[in-house]
């Protein structure tokens, strides 16, 4: 009787958990479906164009904030994230005023293939790629932001693509191989058995993780490749990417080009609080493409 009990109790247990991270995993896609991004644009009056492309046989999710601004910001999440956890740069007046912006989900997030996760750093780049091809200010310039993960994807859109990029701006890239924490956690998101049990994007974001120092090692030659200026934002106590990864820039790029702005206290998860530190370093980042010759 004891026995039947203990598997009662433990199945349970088990269904119980099942069905609470289930729940989990839905509420936590950070994500908007077209119907709700359609409806808050128009509700402020936005000129904007949110639709599909095809890039590395995947649909990929794009979206043009037109502010009739001279200049263009292209915006590259992290691992997890999508397009929609940047509604604040959206909606602010004075990023309005200086730029365009220009985003997508990246493969994998948000819809464009929600779930089925791209590992591979240059595919990235080649889905981020045709978005260049539907910017309106040709003549305007192109500041490229990379955030977390994101990092290492528009560096290496600037290394491939120097034509495209006037500016990159960093905020806490995982840039250095090997030099970012990995959770345990993250080999039981990738188990065939286990991966059902969590959120979607976090298993996205694991298998992201776990081919990330070898994704980063085949790029590591090739940082002297960007000429453009670089801004990059670290938090100095981040225990997700390291600080280490400010002197593996340094050390592999062009020192005249790049300018880090450390934020003394702050973890990895800054972005809200140090929110006018990362808007500056997009408005500077304007001036010192004013200032560079390999600037168009």
């Amino acid at each position: 009787m004891k026995k039947k009990l203990k598997r009662f109790t433990a199945l349970t247990f088990f269904t119980a958990l099942v069905l609470v991270l289930s729940s989990w995993g839905k509420l936590l896609q950070f994500r908007e479906d077209d119907k709700t991004i359609i409806h808050r644009l128009k509700q402020e009056k936005a000129d904007f164009e949110l639709g599909y492309y095809t890039a590395i046989g995947r649909s990929i999710r794009y979206l043009i904030i037109d502010n009739h601004a001279k200049d263009n910001l292209i915006i590259i999440h992290g691992a997890p994230g999508s397009m929609s956890r940047y509604n604040k740069y959206f909606e602010d007046t004075l990023l309005r005023r200086n730029y365009n912006f220009y985003v997508i989900d990246r493969p994998g997030y948000g819809y464009s293939g929600f779930g089925d996760a791209e590992t591979s750093i240059d595919s990235n780049v080649a889905a981020v790629r045709p978005v260049f091809n539907l910017i309106r200010n040709r003549s305007g310039k192109n500041i490229v932001v990379g955030k977390s993960y994101g990092g290492p994807i528009a560096s290496r859109l600037a290394m491939l693509y120097p034509q495209l990029v006037d500016g990159l701006v960093l905020v806490a890239p995982a840039i250095q191989p090997g030099e970012e924490r990995t959770y345990s956690i993250s080999y039981l998101m990738v188990n065939d058995h286990y991966k059902y049990l969590f959120p979607s994007m976090y298993v996205t974001a694991s298998k992201e993780k776990l081919c990330h120092k070898q994704e980063l090692e085949k790029m590591k030659n090739d940082w002297d490749k960007i000429h453009c200026p670089v801004i990059m934002v670290q938090g100095l106590k981040d225990d997700l990417v390291y600080p280490s990864n400010i002197d593996f820039l340094k050390h592999n790029m062009n020192d005249s080009l790049l300018e880090v702005i450390p934020l003394k206290d702050e973890t990895h998860f800054f972005s809200a609080k140090a929110y006018p530190v990362i808007v500056h370093s997009f408005l500077e980042m304007k001036e010192k493409c004013d200032a560079n010759s390999n600037c168009r």
